[in-house]
C-alpha cells in the first residue's frame, strides 16, 4: 500500500491487482486476467500479478513487482 503526497489517493496491491482508492471510490487499474499465465498484453489487457509498489517522484507513474514475470513494471497514471 502506498499513498500520494497529499494522502488523498491510496494505491494497493491486493491479490495481484493494483487498486486506486479515492475517497469512497475504488478503481482496479490492472491485475491478473483469467489463469494469469504471465503472457503480456498492453495497457489494461496486460496479464500482470502485482506485489510491491513504489510511486514515482512526480506521482505520474507507479512501479510494481510482477511475481509471475519476475520483473519490475511501470504503470503510467496520467
Amino acid at each position: 500500500m502506498i499513498l500520494n503526497k497529499d494522502s488523498r489517493t491510496m494505491y494497493v496491491a491486493d491479490n495481484g491487482y493494483i487498486k486506486r482508492i479515492d475517497g469512497d471510490k475504488v478503481t482496479v487499474l490492472t491485475g491478473p486476467k483469467g489463469t494469469n499465465d504471465g503472457h503480456d498484453g498492453s495497457a489494461k489487457d496486460a496479464d500482470v500479478y502485482a506485489f510491491g509498489l513504489a510511486l514515482a517522484k512526480g506521482e505520474n507513474s507507479l512501479y510494481f513487482t510482477d511475481l509471475k514475470a519476475n520483473t519490475v513494471r511501470r504503470l503510467y497514471l496520467k
